[in-house]
């Protein structure tokens, strides 16, 4: 690998499976520190070990709003200083507007809207001048896929928490911007019971590329966020979709 990220200390929420992994692999391949969460201790462990000395992993859930600043805590602690931030950690739930209760809209917001804007406030108060955070949004946030409203309505609310943060931070050099994906090959959708299959029959034939994406493609758009490759990009939203968004 080519070393971009040489010298940089990144955390990443959700770094224990799909999207947050490869992220992490390709941050460490290029030559960061970095430091995972996630809910699952048999999975950032195995994460972890395959990062090798240049890994670390905590056990943390994004909706546990007192967590958020002993994550970072750690993270500097071990690694000495925060340069990126990867705000990752969501869920997807496939439930008709109808249908959701306010026990479902809560645990929604709690991890992907909530628990992103207090993560990346923690970060920011130990980041250095200069530094680059990357919050996953998704293309539902442009897009209206019957059965997503309350995970659409916390995409939405990212994007234009990226504006602003991107404001507000310009000041101290620290650049914010939104990866948002499209139908990825991931586990996400399973783990709320909505079978790949589904996925495939279905949402694939919206993608101009016909097929899904691969948490690999995603991790090369993060990286280049995360680098100095991006320093003049700010505010910005990328669509990894396969076209969904575009055509």
């Amino acid at each position: 690998m080519s070393g971009r990220l040489d010298t940089k200390t990144a955390l990443i929420t959700g770094g224990n499976s799909g999207i947050g992994r490869a992220i992490a692999e390709r941050f460490v391949a290029e030559g960061a520190n970095v430091t995972i969460t996630g809910r699952d201790q048999a999975t950032i462990d195995e994460v972890a070990s395959s990062l090798g000395d240049r890994g670390q992993g905590i056990r943390s859930d994004v909706s546990d709003m007192a967590s958020h600043a002993d994550v970072v805590d750690k993270a500097v602690a071990k690694f000495g200083k925060l340069d990126v931030f990867v705000a990752n950690a969501g869920i997807a739930e496939m439930i008709p507007f109808l249908e959701t209760t306010e026990a479902d809209y809560d645990r929604v917001m709690d991890i992907n809207l909530k628990g992103l804007f207090f993560g990346v406030q923690a970060a920011v108060r130990h980041m250095n001048d200069g530094g680059s955070i990357v919050l996953t949004g998704s293309v539902v946030s442009v897009k209206g896929f019957p059965a997503f409203s309350a995970y659409s309505a916390t995409k939405g609310a990212v994007r234009t928490l990226a504006r602003v943060l991107a404001s507000e931070l310009a000041e101290r050099k620290i650049r914010v911007n939104v990866s948002s994906p499209g139908p990825i090959a991931t586990h996400i959708f399973g783990r709320q019971g909505i079978e790949r299959d589904f996925i495939e029959d279905n949402f694939t034939q919206m993608v101009p590329l016909k097929r899904l994406g691969e948490p690999d493609e995603l991790a090369n758009l993060a990286l280049f966020l995360a680098s100095d490759e991006a320093s003049y990009i700010t505010g910005a939203d990328f669509h990894a979709d396969g076209g969904v968004a575009q055509v």
